[in-house]
């Protein structure tokens, strides 16, 4: 058996393929085929994305490891992760490059009035320019389709639409949000932020400076 041979069924896991590979034993294992060694991080793996546990309980403690306080969540696996085990153990699964894992303080968003998903630059022009009798200041937030994991305020100024990249970084194993050198734990609190005389200027699309205003309804 090669190295990159499942561990179960034998089978050679293909690049394209979803499989896990333990971090002690570095084998593979396909997703859909099972394992009973209960010591393997694979085994680990795969009970945490078939894990029925409630809510409450996952976001206190990590999936894979059960002790540290979760910190972010994969929406692919479906399971809640500590930053160790999002850095050391899900990194083994194949093509976990594209899965999107966000921040536990993110999962608020579908509640937020502002917050539209995934949306094209295309698709926000149109409906802010639906709603441009609020004027200046009428915002929404929305998921960049291009740009995996990103988020863009998208904002109307002299009935014309502006749009700004949220940056994020990583501190402490921690995503943090970036406007202007001041880092905020969540989304919700980088708009509030904004929201709050905060001025933020849009160079050729207005001279003065704009201030958020209320979000368009949905």
């Amino acid at each position: 058996m090669s190295d990159d041979s499942c561990i179960q069924c034998y089978n050679v896991v293909r690049p394209r393929q979803e499989a896990l590979q333990c971090d002690g034993c570095q084998k593979w294992q396909h997703r859909t085929c099972n394992s009973d060694r209960e010591d393997c991080c694979i085994s680990r793996l795969q009970m945490a994305a078939q894990s029925s546990e409630n809510v409450a309980q996952s976001a206190f403690v990590c999936q894979l490891c059960d002790q540290k306080k979760v910190e972010w969540k994969c929406e692919d696996c479906g399971i809640f992760l500590c930053s160790t085990c999002k850095e050391k153990i899900h990194p083994r699964l194949k093509s976990s490059d594209k899965h999107r894992i966000v921040s536990i303080q993110d999962i608020w968003k579908d509640n937020e009035p502002w917050n539209y998903g995934k949306m094209t630059r295309m698709e926000a022009d149109t409906l802010l320019q639906k709603y441009k009798y609020m004027g200046d200041g009428a915002f929404l937030v929305r998921e960049s389709r291009t740009l995996t994991g990103n988020y863009i305020l998208s904002i109307l100024i002299k009935d014309e639409t502006a749009h700004l990249r949220i940056f994020t970084k990583e501190e402490s194993g921690q995503l943090k949000y970036d406007f202007n050198g001041h880092l905020f734990d969540s989304l919700d609190d980088y708009i509030e932020f904004l929201k709050h005389g905060t001025h933020i200027f849009f160079s050729g699309v207005s001279d003065k400076p704009t201030s958020l205003a209320k979000p368009i309804p949905k």
